[in-house]
């Protein structure tokens, strides 16, 4: 074979190594019909807090290096570890921030056991820095699955779901509690199981989603806080967000493979169709312009801090209808949310086998996801141990 030859064998095969790398580097860009109608709230940060890095913003989390299963805060790039919650007392899970960003309401598992399905736990308040603990609820007992609390938009109210105590009642029981432990303002039944719960940015209404183990499949509730009522907006929702004007609701539409936006008419915008995957969780960023969704090839229920996990983690742009797959069947995929200034996508990943031992906390890491730069980073390591359902500060 001849130099020039040879020299241009070697010249095309560095062509297709370069194409295979910087196909594998970047994300999927997707050839899918959308919709970039979402609406986003007007901002009520400062310039400086708009501005704000994150690296200095914090992230609230779970892990049990050096307490075991301890809320811990910390900046945005992993350093400046901070614990909130008290040693000693269970395991804690789903810590949720207060919108003024001075708290935290988190469970704490005081006794567990998965034979007997027994359970013991509270829901507990504390300072950021650790100062003051407050439990605000009865005993939670006889419950499969535990969601994260959420906050009303004035901080003055938490909602959470619990079982109820006398079988045959209801499946589950919706609570409304007030914030600084006053008591509780309502308890509603329910005949599903919940998933997730968020409230409206907007008005006193609460989005609900429960699981596709019910008869019927999942479904997406709006509870009124004014009226007490309870309306079905969409059925076969396997998870749903508010935008941030929270005059639309982004529905994971698990039975027809979607995303799609349900507007304050019932009108319905197809955002993006995900062929053969089942979408089972969704994120709109504070400004509107992203959608973070989990999907899976098949559902698979989680463990006990979570009913379903995804395989896959995409970025859906609104705007160009680009979709970018950022993880691809790494591990079980549990969701996070978007840091405020809507760039970064805090999630964890957690190891596809059991962790001999732990019967709540399997082997997790939490990452970071930029959608400005690209970069996905191990933000939160314990390689003994878990360390995962991180969420932005509100600030």
């Amino acid at each position: 074979m001849s130099r020039v030859n040879r020299t241009l064998l070697i010249l095309v095969a560095l062509v297709l190594v370069a194409s295979v790398l910087i196909t594998g580097a970047i994300a999927l860009r997707g050839r899918f019909s959308r919709s970039s109608d979402v609406e986003a709230a007007p901002s009520e940060q400062t310039p400086e807090q708009q501005t704000q890095p994150a690296s200095l913003s914090q992230i609230a989390f779970i892990s049990d290096e050096p307490s075991v299963g301890a809320v811990f805060v910390m900046y945005g790039d992993g350093t400046g570890w901070e614990q909130v919650s008290e040693s000693g007392q269970g395991i804690c899970l789903y810590p949720a921030w207060s919108p003024d960003g001075h708290r935290l309401a988190y469970w704490i598992v005081e006794e567990y056991s998965p034979v007997k399905e027994e359970i013991v736990a509270g829901l507990w308040v504390s300072a950021v820095d650790g100062s003051e603990h407050m439990r605000i609820n009865d005993d939670y007992s006889g419950a499969a699955t535990f969601i994260p609390p959420a906050w009303s938009p004035d901080g003055m109210r938490i909602a959470f779901t619990s079982a109820p105590r006398e079988e045959g009642t209801a499946v589950s029981l919706l609570h409304v509690v007030w914030a600084d432990g006053s008591g509780f303002e309502q308890s509603i039944p329910l005949d599903w199981e919940l998933q997730h719960l968020a409230w409206s940015p907007s008005g006193d209404e609460l989005l609900m989603v429960s699981s596709q183990y019910r008869t019927q499949g999942g479904g997406a509730y709006v509870w009124s806080g004014e009226t007490g009522e309870i309306t079905e907006v969409y059925a076969g929702a396997e998870a749903a967000d508010w935008s941030p004007s929270g005059t639309q609701i982004i529905v994971a539409d698990t039975p027809h493979h979607n995303i799609t936006i349900l507007g304050e008419d019932e009108d319905l915008q197809l955002a993006v169709e995900l062929g053969a995957e089942m979408p089972v969780a969704v994120d709109i960023s504070p400004d509107g312009s992203k959608i973070a969704i989990g999907t899976t090839m098949g559902l698979g229920r989680g463990n006990l801090t979570q009913l379903y996990f995804a395989d896959y983690l995409y970025i859906l742009e609104l705007e160009s209808g680009d979709l970018f797959r950022v993880v691809d069947n790494a591990g079980r995929i549990y969701f996070g949310n978007w840091s405020p200034d809507s760039r970064n996508f805090v999630f964890y990943m957690v190891d596809y086998g059991p962790r001999p031992g732990s019967q709540l906390l399997a082997y997790s890491d939490l990452w970071n996801y930029d959608a400005e730069s690209g970069l996905l980073e191990m933000v939160a390591e314990t390689p003994s141990g878990f360390a995962g359902q991180g969420y932005w500060a509100p600030y």
